[in-house]
């Protein structure tokens, strides 16, 4: 897709637009179009190649166990699969990013008008 709109945006710009630095506001709809046209080409083979590299398609362990990182391929395909899957789900429920939600603020009773300093925080809060 970036592939074939940089080549849209190059033909574009060696005829109608180059003496503009930038598209026109009008003539982008018309660019979008003329790309899902390109697009719409090849997307059937698109999709089905998508489908064979991810080996959903044919299911080919093969393909699914070489676009696992750190693994070798050498050992039990069983266990390399289920390790893999297990830190996977590991680190969705338990999670690595340590977020915590902050605490709530509380409410300060302020009569209007009446300034407050850092000391009073504390004895607006408890009342």
């Amino acid at each position: 897709m970036q592939r074939a709109w940089r080549q849209l945006l190059l033909k574009r710009k060696k005829t109608d637009g180059r003496q503009l630095p930038t598209i026109p506001k009008g003539c982008f709809p018309k660019l979008l179009k003329l790309l899902i046209d390109e697009l719409n080409i090849n997307a059937s083979r698109n999709i089905i190649a998508g489908f064979k590299k991810t080996g959903i398609s044919s299911l080919n362990g093969h393909e699914i166990l070489a676009r696992l990182p750190d693994r070798d391929l050498g050992a039990d395909n069983q266990s390399v699969v289920e390790d893999s899957v297990v830190t996977l789900l590991r680190e969705m429920r338990y999670g690595s990013m340590n977020i915590i939600e902050p605490k709530r603020k509380r409410k300060l009773n302020v009569l209007p008008g009446k300034s407050v300093a850092a000391e009073e925080i504390e004895d607006y809060a408890e009342n």
